[in-house]
């Protein structure tokens, strides 16, 4: 399945209780097996949900950590049956903006006049840097890396923003 933009649409299926368990034990290493098994199950075992979950609660302590869980999802899954694919993505990738500060949600923003996506780290730094200056604009894109609302290329001189996200 293609949309308008042409990119083809591709669904994640969740992973297996134990291997997602495995997975947020790598994101969340200090944290509790009931934190962890919270995130998986929150997640409903999605990867790209897990790490968007991990990011929000990995700064925090254990108890800290619950209540945000708790807050996250009062019915148990962030991803709910009666709510569209692109609902659900929508509102995992809502939470990490809404935590950002000002300075890091403008970067974000900023990096939607790409019309590609894939961008290349001169042109981030370039287009963020006018509002907040180079370090600034540096230490903005490797928090959104971290809080998993862009991708960075494994040589670290692309960037790429999810379609959903791409406002």
């Amino acid at each position: 399945m293609h949309d308008q933009t042409g990119f083809r649409d591709i669904r994640i299926r969740p992973l297996h209780p134990v291997s997602s368990a495995e997975f947020v034990r790598q994101l969340l290493p200090s944290f509790s097996e009931s934190v962890v098994a919270n995130v998986a199950t929150i997640s409903s075992n999605v990867p790209l949900a897990m790490k968007l979950v991990a990011s929000i609660v990995e700064n925090n302590n254990e108890d800290m950590a619950n209540k945000i869980l708790a807050e996250l999802s009062p019915s148990g899954s962030l991803l709910e049956i009666d709510r569209s694919y692109e609902q659900n993505m929508e509102r995992l990738f809502e939470t990490p903006f809404e935590q950002l500060p000002l300075s890091d949600k403008h970067a974000l923003i900023s990096l939607t006049v790409f019309s590609s996506r894939r961008i290349s780290k001169d042109a981030a730094v370039d287009v963020i840097f006018d509002e907040i200056g180079v370090a600034k604009a540096v230490r903005s894109l490797k928090t959104l890396v971290k809080k998993s609302l862009i991708d960075e290329d494994s040589c670290g001189q692309y960037y790429s923003i999810h379609p959903l996200i791409h406002f």
